[in-house]
């Protein structure tokens, strides 16, 4: 054991010293072939775009909150357990779909809308657009209550050009029905913002396109026709009443009724319901009965912070205003436009210091609804198979046929029967045109009904002579009389001061004395209005006028059924 271990060894000495050198000069080969062999491997390990050229399916994330993802289906084992984790957390929200395997592209399809509703859910129109923007999703459409919630998040959110995309892209005609496209429309916002009434109008030809008519084509027109007006109409109120708030002194604003200032709001008697407390309303009297061009019940309102009596800047608008309906007017008592926004009302209701509103009259919301309704109940009437006739809100079939035809050949019907060739022309036009329908002799009494309509019309002139209604009118008047008092539908058009109210009078005081029902006579304009009462009243007619006695002239308002202050 001591062998070499002392001074004078010799050649013994060095023999332990050669073995360390060898066992070391092994360990280093060892190692170099080692690296060499791992050199190898690494060298002939394929790339990642090799890898890729090789995939024969692809697994496609359709989340707006996870990427592309690609996996290889060679049968060969995963080389990181951390990525089997990830591929398992994402196809909780991703299928498989190679294009060949309809089961696959069902379950990939319900992901799709469901990723899309979430998104709904969370007001995050930016990650809808993002998922149904992505080329991947090309191949998917969205279903109808996801359609629906899609639509709404845009509209509401002003991204008409975004909604524009979503139908033209991932979205299949006939998917909605006409009351959801109603509700889709009804949410058009106050506010614009940057987008355009003329993509707005776009997106509601695209709309019109996603509905399923069963009227038809026809009725496909006849509704877009209709909502496509009264939709840019809205907007364009909207526009106004927007430019107004920006641009006018509150004082002025005060003064004609559409502005309340510095005031505090308060939860009302019911949940949903907010009271507004008016503050100093910059010295300008305010009555307590408005007139028509004030803050109404239903008219549709802004809520937006006062800071002070001056314009409001265009990006504080689009930042900080709340939509709300007006449900009564003294005291002012308003109704959120979001019902279910509680954490909103809870904000706006906060008795803290220096929590002042204004509140601002917008454009008719009302009216507006009011128009939709109308015009989805004629394009798409309701079913009312079960419903008793007392009960049934739904316009007779003839006369949607004829409104929704958009006959063209209305004056050449209407000039037949002026010209006494009204069955000669009959063949021109189908029997449920408007043209028809508007230009039937109608008679007055029941006991000629079902007969020939050229009796009719004798029957009609004999009576006018009886009544002696065409006495005091020229040519052109007593032949408007007279068709009107015939025909189911006359329009009489003239210049101003041709007579038009006056054969307006003779036409009621005519089917007064002849008729055992009441008349109702309306108008678009107040002042219209007063002046039939005003003529009928010297006319000897019982008259009853309907409407706001704010609206309607003194003199007059001993014949209205409401009496101020009543």
């Amino acid at each position: 054991g001591n062998v070499g271990s002392g001074p004078g060894g010799g050649s013994g000495g060095g023999a332990p010293a050669d073995a360390r050198v060898a066992i070391l000069a092994q360990q280093e080969k060892a190692r170099k072939q080692e690296e060499e062999r791992k050199k190898e491997q690494e060298v002939s390990k394929p790339t990642v775009a090799e890898q890729m050229s090789k995939v024969d399916k692809v697994e496609v994330s359709i989340t707006s909150s996870t990427t592309t993802k690609a996996r290889v289906k060679d049968g060969t084992k995963d080389a990181d357990d951390d990525d089997k984790k990830k591929r398992k957390n994402i196809a909780k929200d991703s299928r498989t779909y190679d294009g060949t395997n309809s089961q696959q592209f069902l379950h990939a399809q319900r992901a799709f809308n469901r990723s899309a509703r979430t998104a709904c859910e969370q007001s995050d129109p930016s990650a809808l657009i993002a998922l149904c923007g992505d080329p991947l999703n090309s191949s998917f459409v969205l279903d109808q209550p996801t359609l629906e919630a899609a639509m709404k998040a845009f509209v509401v959110a002003a991204q008409f050009e975004a909604a524009l995309k979503v139908l033209k892209t991932v979205t299949r005609s006939d998917t909605l029905d006409a009351l959801q496209t109603e509700r889709i429309l009804a949410s058009l916002p106050q506010n614009l913002r940057n987008s355009s009434a003329f993509t707005a109008a776009d997106m509601i030809n695209q709309l019109c396109i996603a509905t399923n008519f069963k009227n038809g084509q026809t009725a496909r027109a006849y509704f877009l026709r209709i909502v496509r007006g009264i939709a840019l109409e809205f907007l364009e109120e909207a526009t106004s009443a927007r430019d107004r708030i920006c641009s006018a002194h509150c004082e002025r604003l005060v003064r004609t009724g559409q502005c309340v200032v510095d005031a505090q709001l308060r939860r009302g008697r019911r949940e949903t319901e907010i009271v507004v407390n008016p503050g100093h309303q910059l010295g300008v009297f305010i009555p307590e009965i408005m007139d028509s061009r004030g803050i109404q019940a239903g008219d549709a309102v802004s809520i937006l912070p006062y800071a002070g009596p001056y314009p409001m800047s265009a990006e504080s608008l689009d930042r900080n205003m709340v939509e709300a309906t007006v449900t009564n007017a003294s005291p002012l008592v308003l109704r959120l436009h979001d019902k279910t926004n509680r954490q909103l009302q809870k904000m706006l209701c906060d008795p803290a210091p220096g929590n002042v509103y204004r509140i601002d009259k917008l454009a008719n919301r009302m009216g507006f609804n009011r128009q939709l309704e109308a015009a989805r109940i004629v394009a798409a009437p309701p079913d009312t198979s079960g419903v008793s006739k007392k009960d049934m809100q739904k316009p007779s079939g003839e006369l949607i046929t004829a409104i929704t035809a958009m006959d063209e050949n209305i004056d050449n019907i209407m000039l037949g029967a002026v010209n006494g060739s009204f069955n000669s022309r009959r063949e021109n036009v189908g029997t449920t045109s408007t043209a028809e329908l508007c230009a039937q002799a109608v008679p007055m009494e029941a006991r000629h009904e079902g007969e020939e309509e050229d009796s009719i019309r004798a029957y009609s002139r004999l009576a006018l002579d009886k009544t002696g209604q065409l006495e005091g009118l020229n040519s052109s008047q007593r032949l408007a009389v007279h068709q009107a008092v015939t025909n189911r539908l006359t329009l009489v058009q003239g210049p101003p001061g041709t007579g038009k109210t006056a054969v307006a009078i003779k036409i009621m005081s005519h089917w007064a004395k002849t008729s055992n029902s009441p008349v109702l006579a309306t108008s678009d304009s107040n002042i219209a209005v007063d002046n039939l009462v005003e003529g009928c009243a010297k006319a000897g007619l019982s008259v009853v006028r309907l409407g706001r006695p704010e609206a309607i002239r003194p003199e007059l308002l001993k014949y209205c059924v409401d009496k101020p202050g009543s």
